[in-house]
């Protein structure tokens, strides 16, 4: 056998090997993206069954009022209940009051009559359509209804953990709609935070930058959010993508929850606006709730989708808010 045919074996042997190879890795890449597909469509699964879940649970009719304690922010781990510590006992003296704490006599000086007395907001009850869900997690501390793609629970903890957990706790990639860990329900904070994943199957907040569009937003002004203590409804009046690198020329510092003076808030409202995709003709004066939802936007590194609401007023109508937002203008 010649040279030219033994070379001619081993390019063929070695043709036949790469083949092989090639074959290999494209069978593992079929497996490997096959159990990804897998992964994810039990995932979302998982998602949209407790998102039903906890829908009929609320949307369920109470048959009477829960007397349910809850604070805005509760934790769902169980914790360790402390030994009872006796109360220390006042003695009235010609100075004050003097407490005994720790072995130590602490003397309180009697208010005069300059003294200024502030009633602190007494905690209203639980809305009781909230009393099967805290049962289920007591992170929960709302509801969002926006149009016909949100309607999900809104839980409460610290800013990291509902990023990658689900309702149940468990691990979940698609995590859940949280509120901002500084936020207050009650009394509420002058802008009130809820995060949520922009979920390329639509879940969650994936469905959300359709209000970049102002027809969406005509066809669709109303935005319902309800707390553990209050029933609102919510007009957006501005809907614009930003950067949360600080070093970003379209970086935007969304998370200001609330406003000591008047001009800062005025300041921010007019910032609103002027990122705004659009112009809505609502007034948003100092004392308004906001109402911001923030999510993922994949327009940009590090980017955000934010619509920022407002809730409606004593009196004003839902026909006076939607002949207003009919009238919304675009300037970009």
């Amino acid at each position: 056998m010649s040279r030219k045919d033994d070379r001619k074996r081993q390019d063929a042997g070695r043709r036949q090997k790469i083949l092989a190879y090639v074959c290999a890795g494209l069978i593992a890449v079929i497996v490997l993206l096959s159990a990804y597909i897998a992964y994810s469509l039990r995932e979302a699964k998982r998602a949209r069954g407790q998102g039903e879940e906890y829908r009929e649970l609320y949307h369920a009719s109470p048959s009477a009022r829960a007397e349910v304690s809850a604070s805005p922010a509760v934790s769902a781990r169980p914790t360790a209940t402390p030994a009872p510590t006796p109360a220390p006992t006042p003695t009235v003296m010609p100075s004050g009051i003097a407490v005994e704490v720790d072995g130590r006599t602490i003397v309180l000086g009697t208010p005069d009559a300059g003294t200024i007395r502030v009633a602190l907001p007494t905690t209203p009850p639980v809305d009781e359509a909230f009393a099967p869900l805290l049962a289920e997690n007591a992170d929960v501390v709302g509801w969002l209804r926006v149009s016909d793609i949100i309607d999900l629970p809104v839980v409460q903890r610290d800013n990291e953990f509902y990023l990658s957990h689900g309702l149940d706790g468990e691990p979940l990639r698609s995590g859940a709609l949280f509120m901002d860990e500084a936020n207050r329900l009650f009394p509420a904070d002058d802008n009130t935070l809820v995060y949520g994943h922009n979920m390329k199957d639509g879940s969650m907040f994936g469905r959300l930058s359709r209000y970049a569009s102002a027809s969406y937003l005509r066809e669709n002004p109303i935005v319902e959010f309800s707390t553990l203590y209050e029933t609102g409804e919510y007009v957006p009046f501005a809907a614009f993508h930003a950067s949360m690198d600080a070093e970003d020329g379209e970086y935007f510092e969304v998370r200001k929850l609330a406003f000591a003076m008047e001009d800062s808030f005025d300041l921010f409202i007019e910032q609103l606006r002027a990122r705004s995709v659009y112009s809505v003709p609502i007034d948003v004066s100092y004392g308004d709730a906001l109402l911001s939802l923030v999510t993922c936007s994949y327009e940009q590194d590090d980017g955000r989708f934010i619509l920022v609401c407002r809730k409606m007023r004593d009196g004003e109508t839902r026909e006076d808010v939607i002949a207003a937002v009919r009238e919304t203008s675009t300037h970009r």
